[in-house]
Order: C-alpha cells, then sequence, then structure tokens
C-alpha cells in the first residue's frame, strides 16, 4: 500500500509577512492546523482551539520584525506608504461584488460626492521586505473619524470566496501589526519622518481594526464567528 503524502498547506502571507501562515497554524500556541488558514475547514477547526493570543501577536510582531531585518527593503518605501487616497482601480483579487461596492465609495468619497473622509486601497506594505513584494497589501477602507486622530481600518467582505470570517480576521490584523511596526521600528520611524499630508495615518492616537460585512457573511460560518463581526484595538 502505498503512503498517502501529505500536502503543505499554501501560504497566504507572503514577504514581509511570511512565516504567518505556520505560526497561525502551530499548536504551540495558535491554532493547530493542518489545512489552509482560508478554507472553511480552517474556520471550523479554529473554533474548538484555545490559543496562547498574548503568544500569538507577539510571534507575529516578532515574524514581521525578522523579515524586515533581512530583506532587502525598498528606497521608495516611504513614498508609497500609507498615503490616504481614492483609487477607482481595484484589486482583481477580490470578489466582483466586493469590488463594486468599493468603488461606490470611491464615487460617494469624491470631492464633490456626499461623503467624507473615506479612502480606498492604503498600501500597507509594498517594499518593505523587497521592491517587489506585498504591492498587493492594502487596506480595503480607511474611515478618518477625527481628522490626523483617529482611524478604522476596514476588511471589506460580502462572501466567503475572498476568505472565511477566520482568515479575514487575520487579514485585518497584518495591518495593524505593519502600523505599529512603522511606527515603532527605529529605521522605518527615519524614513517616515518627512510624512506628506497624505501620510498623517502615521500618527494617529487611535486606530480600530474592523471586519465589515453583511450578516450573511458570518451566519455562513458554522460556528457564528463568535464575536468577530468587528475586531477592534487601539
Amino acid at each position: 500500500m502505498k503512503k498517502k503524502m501529505t500536502k503543505t498547506p499554501r501560504n497566504k502571507f507572503t514577504g514581509i509577512l511570511g512565516g504567518w501562515d505556520e505560526i497561525i497554524r502551530c499548536g504551540e500556541c495558535g491554532f493547530s492546523l493542518h489545512v489552509p488558514i482560508d478554507s472553511k475547514s480552517a474556520e471550523r477547526v479554529a473554533y474548538r482551539a484555545i490559543p496562547d493570543l498574548g503568544s500569538l501577536f507577539a510571534k507575529l510582531l516578532n515574524q514581521i520584525e525578522k523579515n524586515f531585518s533581512v530583506g532587502n527593503p525598498s528606497e521608495n518605501l516611504a513614498v508609497s506608504n500609507w498615503r490616504l487616497r481614492l483609487a477607482p482601480d481595484l484589486d482583481e483579487d477580490k470578489s466582483p461584488l466586493e469590488k463594486r461596492l468599493e468603488k461606490r465609495f470611491v464615487e460617494l468619497s469624491k470631492p464633490t460626492g456626499p461623503l467624507a473622509g473615506w479612502f480606498n486601497q492604503i498600501p500597507a506594505a509594498s517594499g518593505y521586505f523587497d521592491p517587489r513584494k506585498n504591492r498587493k497589501n492594502s487596506i480595503d477602507l480607511v474611515y478618518e473619524t477625527r481628522t490626523g486622530k483617529e482611524y478604522e481600518f476596514i476588511e471589506l467582505k460580502l462572501d466567503p470566496t475572498s476568505g472565511w470570517p477566520f482568515y479575514a480576521t487575520f487579514e485585518i490584523l497584518s495591518y495593524g501589526f505593519l502600523f505599529l511596526f512603522t511606527r515603532i521600528d527605529p529605521e522605518l520611524q527615519k524614513r517616515f519622518e518627512d510624512a506628506t499630508e497624505e501620510q498623517r495615518v502615521l500618527k494617529a492616537e487611535k486606530i480600530r481594526l474592523i471586519v465589515l460585512a453583511p450578516e450573511s457573511y458570518f451566519s455562513e460560518s458554522e460556528q457564528g464567528v463568535r464575536g468577530l463581526e468587528e475586531f477592534q484595538g487601539s
């Protein structure tokens, strides 16, 4: 009888976030997963687990620090990242419904539109590891609740085709950790010391991390996602 080969789950986090999948899947402080973290199987297993979130979060931040130290960061990373903008060209990896909704936000947030303080596709990691990596790591929506003071980072989901709630939570967490790392790392502090007005988010006093989705998105999860409608941090 031939021995069945076990496939290594594909990684969703790469570049500056490389190693995150393994940390999240590990049994020591993570969720003891043997499947891709964006799968429905991961969703099912994860919510039976009791991870050590303090240790898990410390390892995730430490992994970013390690990756940055061994990488070849772009000389222009301070120009391309953390700019509050309206970007009509949307990520092709998003579901058609998500792209349409985000485009509507862009239209309503233009200077002549009825909404103010909304921005989309904010680059948060481009060039952090090397000039070619993490170009698609952009925050779906950013809402400026208090100019230069308070912001909401929003991961937009409409259906599980672009990731189940468990994975969506770590997507938005990754932007929170990248923001924190940018604020505390001495080299990045120096690179962003001349941040422009468009990059005023880097001086924020409070950041909230949110997975924004209709109730139907969360209800499709077998576990009801137990409070993952909104992950908040500051």
